[in-house]
């Protein structure tokens, strides 16, 4: 060190930081250090300085970086006075004298070629460029890691969407060559030749697009024939078959619901156009009874009714009838015995229990015994005397119980639940069975399953290939 002031600065070798000392330190370390002394005599002087002032936290630093640097430059000497005195022997001719400045080995010049703090600082300071340097890249490449890695996610979120597009277009294409490359007398031949009696679904939603179908499902068989379809497509929509034609009324695209009426012809395998609803309305029950068809209750998603209209073909009007005790939403309702049945659904708070009867002899609904589940979704069909009450939503979750009214009795009773949770199944009696078909088991995972109960043989699932996934869907037997 060169002490040209009375304090100086001088930079640590090893982090590049800056400390200042004043005259009479630097004197004494710089003697100590060139000189025959030790490190702990380096350490006395400073600590032993006359005006008793203890070290700062800071000097104590540049101490123990001078120890440092003194045991190193120990080790270092003491290797070059070895490479030195080995080279004397090897490396210097007998009678040349030996030039003072002559070193045969690289590494002893090195050693005492002196560096200056300006050249110290210059190289502490290239390297930290180079570091900052490093640092871009390596935040640059992590930048182009996080975008390749969101232009994958979306890559894969449109590799999802093409493929639901793929189905749907599928499916519209398989609809319009079914319109296009068949004929009404082929149709209508084809309609003769069906099993009779025969499970009609209609409409309802696959997964991919709403539906505006009508098929002919035989369970015996595993066929399902398509016959021409509705206008527009109808889900949350209800059914009843009357004089072999099939009203399929109310229900929506999932955009809107519709007050819209539709008739079925068997006979000449078309359909035309009913007298309107009141109103909107989707997710409502209805059934035939006495040459009529009724519509019981649904909603416009704003509301809940408890409205009934009923149709009467002769005179070509809906007109009101008796409105049920309570509003329900996604109720189920039968007929049993010339008697109407009404229960659970969502009331506009809740999802109810209670259950009501109609009978026309009386004009007006009453009240029955609530069941034990609270549900809404679900299905209520006959089966010998008794109502059956099939699955549905509890207002948590979907439930595979099922209650069992006697009207006898008036009283409700559990009897074998599903094996899974169902509810939006579409339900029918065939032949003294239930035929549970379709449905959603939660939210998003609707079946492909139909499920059938006999008093004698309980639940089973049979494994039909032919109706693929529905929900929403409606379904008579003709």
């Amino acid at each position: 060190m060169e002490l040209a002031e009375w304090s100086h600065a001088v930079i640590d070798p090893v982090n590049g930081e800056t400390h200042t000392f004043d005259a009479d330190t630097l004197v004494n370390l710089h003697n100590e250090h060139t000189g025959a002394g030790t490190v702990d005599k380096i350490e006395s002087d400073v600590h032993n300085n006359p005006d008793g002032v203890e070290l700062q936290p800071e000097r104590q630093t540049i101490l123990e970086k001078l120890k440092e640097l003194f045991s190193i430059r120990q080790q270092v000497a003491l290797s070059n006075h070895d490479a030195v005195e080995s080279c004397s022997d090897q490396c210097v001719p007998e009678g040349k004298p030996v030039n003072a400045n002559f070193s045969c080995d690289p590494l002893v010049s090195t050693v005492e070629d002196k560096i200056s703090p300006e050249e110290r600082h210059r190289d502490y300071a290239e390297l930290r460029q180079i570091i900052a340097d490093l640092d871009k890249r390596a935040a640059a490449l992590e930048k182009k890691q996080n975008v390749s890695d969101q232009d994958i996610i979306f890559l894969r979120e449109v590799v999802k969407d093409s493929g639901r597009k793929v189905q749907q277009l599928e499916y519209l294409v398989d609809e319009l060559q079914f319109k296009f490359d068949s004929s009404l007398s082929h149709l209508g031949s084809m309609c003769n030749t069906l099993a009779k009696p025969s499970i009609f679904l209609i409409g309802g939603y696959n997964g991919v697009t709403w539906l505006s179908s009508l098929d002919s499902f035989c369970p015996e068989k595993d066929t399902l024939v398509g016959l021409t379809p509705m206008s527009y497509p109808r889900s949350y929509a209800s059914a009843a078959a009357l004089d072999g034609h099939i009203f399929a009324f109310g229900g929506g695209d999932g955009m809107s619901w519709y007050n819209t009426v539709e008739c079925y012809s068997s006979r000449n395998n078309e359909w035309t156009e009913c007298p309107s609803l009141n109103r909107k309305k989707g997710s409502l029950a209805g059934i035939s009874l006495n040459s009529k068809i009724y519509a019981i209750g649904g909603g416009d998603g704003n509301e809940t009714f408890s409205e009934v209209e009923m149709f009467d073909p002769y005179l070509g009007k809906w007109i009101c009838g008796p409105p049920m005790l309570i509003s329900r939403f996604a109720l189920a309702a039968t007929e049993l015995n010339g008697i109407i049945y009404a229960a659970g659904g969502y009331d506009g708070s809740t999802y109810s229990g209670s259950a009501e009867r109609y009978d026309q002899r009386e004009g007006v609904w009453v009240r029955l015994p609530s069941m034990n589940t609270r549900r809404g979704c679900h299905n209520l069909t006959v089966l010998g005397e008794s109502l059956y009450a099939i699955g549905g939503y509890n207002g948590d979750k979907m439930v595979s119980s099922v209650e069992i009214y006697d009207p006898r009795l008036n009283a409700w009773r559990m009897g074998d639940p599903m094996s899974s949770p169902r509810g939006y199944a579409a339900a029918v009696n065939l032949d003294g069975s239930v035929y549970l078909i379709g449905g959603l088991q939660s939210n998003v995972q609707i079946l492909d399953t139909v499920e059938v109960y006999n008093p004698s043989s309980g639940w089973s699932v049979l494994g039909f290939s032919s109706l693929g996934k529905r929900s929403f869907a409606s379904a008579v037997v003709m």
